[in-house]
């Protein structure tokens, strides 16, 4: 038996400290690296780690070993992102950031136009109505600078699957603006 498996089956059977202090030390670079990745914020990446790590110790005892344990913790980091950009937090936070900080990068002329303060605030008032996810896809896009791809891997979805989402929110992001003006 490998050092991994026997590390989470003491975790399991015995709720062993020393043996989760151990599997934590293990994964805690690689899962604040992805977390950073996902968030670009260093205070905040630390936060999820924390909370992916809480998630792992609470649910371990579901973990079946049918995938890999690195997998399982991806899933549970993923999830905890995820409730992050869900969350009233997030988007409080995100309500009053100065559009030099929010800049809508897409190359078409639909976000090129969107050039003052009140246009991009209104686009992201509209945008806030769309179906949660919806809105995380376009804001990881436009906001994020993530490809396709990026975005497919992280909420679990294909990369077709996301573009449509995307691309059919800026129409009806488009569409609504035209009604308001």
């Amino acid at each position: 038996m490998n050092k991994e498996k026997r590390l989470i089956r003491d975790i399991q059977k015995q709720a062993n400290k020393k043996s989760a202090d151990e599997l934590i030390q293990s994964y805690y670079r690689e899962m604040f690296a992805y977390a950073f990745k996902q968030l670009y914020e260093k205070e905040l990446a630390k936060d999820i780690t924390q909370e992916i790590f809480i998630s792992m110790l609470k649910s371990i005892h579901r973990f079946d070993g049918r995938a890999s344990f690195r997998t399982w913790l991806y899933q549970i980091a993923k999830s905890r992102i995820v409730d992050y950009y869900r969350s009233k937090h997030y988007k409080q936070k995100n309500q009053g950031i100065p559009l030099q900080e929010e800049i809508l990068m897409e190359p078409s002329s639909f976000t090129a136009n969107l050039e003052t303060r009140e246009e991009a605030q209104r686009a992201l008032d509209v945008l806030s109505t769309f179906e949660k996810e919806t809105e995380m896809i376009v804001r990881m896009k436009l906001l994020g600078e993530r490809t396709f791809e990026d975005i497919s891997v992280e909420i679990d979805q294909n990369e077709s699957t996301v573009k449509s989402k995307y691309y059919r929110a800026i129409g009806k992001l488009r569409e609504q603006l035209k009604e308001e003006l």
